[in-house]
């Protein structure tokens, strides 16, 4: 499908904040540490965005397949954390898996160590060097025994944009709001000002908040009961909530 023509790519919103901070020049036609310091407005601003709520569009829905004896699996690179719980193929006739504090898994770790069919799951980050990014987990009890097919929910950290990766995640729908917060940023650090560029990156980004909620926000219809997982869990209580996006 194509891209829709208002969608802003970095090449556009590098001439922007070029032209804002150097006059009427281009992008290309700056020296190289002008080039430097447009591209960390650009980066600065999109941090601010993204950084502005828990967007709808910034979740997204993937599989993981478990091993028999394998009790951790890495997250997908760029993946911050799981939102809400696991889920068994609908012919498995298995319930959800509940997502909890790894403390819990680690707790019923010491217990058994028995394999099974999954009951709950928890991230935990793994540990770093500093050589990379630091990476998250997710770890199931009981241990699974066999290969699931699970589908669940995670948040994606967002890339900076590059000249290969020329498009901000969000879309069309918010372009102009990222414009803003890049052209903000650029007043705020460069001019050490708070103006109109400032002023109208808030207006947007009201504007992109009321539409993220309308595109991607669930209606809740409440509970639908509570019982328990299992003896071993003595501590989860899991409640069923009926949701209807819109």
């Amino acid at each position: 499908m194509a891209e829709p023509t208002l969608t802003l790519t970095l090449t556009n919103i590098r001439d922007e904040v070029a032209h804002y901070l150097y006059g009427n020049t281009a992008y290309d036609d700056l020296a190289a540490d002008e080039k430097t310091i447009v591209d960390r407005r650009i980066r600065d601003g999109l941090a601010r965005f993204y950084g502005a709520r828990e967007w709808g569009f910034l979740k997204v829905w993937t599989t993981l397949t478990t091993a028999a004896s394998t009790a951790s699996y890495d997250l997908p690179d760029g993946a911050g954390y799981i939102e809400g719980p696991l889920f068994f193929p609908s012919e498995s006739g298995y319930p959800e898996i509940r997502t909890v504090d790894a403390e819990t898994v680690h707790r019923h770790w010491q217990e058994s160590m028995t394999g099974g069919v999954p009951m709950i799951a928890a991230l935990q980050p793994k540990t770093s060097a500093g050589t990379a990014g630091q990476k998250n987990e997710i770890i199931f009890w009981p241990v699974p025994d066999a290969e699931y097919v699970l589908t669940y929910k995670y948040r994606i950290l967002p890339d900076a944009l590059a000249d290969a990766a020329q498009y901000a995640l969000g879309g069309s729908a918010h372009s102009q709001t990222i414009r803003a917060a890049c052209l903000a940023e650029a007043e705020m650090r460069d001019n050490d000002t708070i103006g109109m560029y400032t002023a109208d990156y808030t207006r947007l980004l009201e504007q992109s908040i009321a539409y993220d909620a309308r595109a991607y926000a669930p209606r809740s219809l409440g509970r639908m009961g509570n019982g328990r997982l299992g003896r071993r869990i003595r501590t989860l209580r899991p409640s069923l909530t009926l949701e209807v996006e819109e």
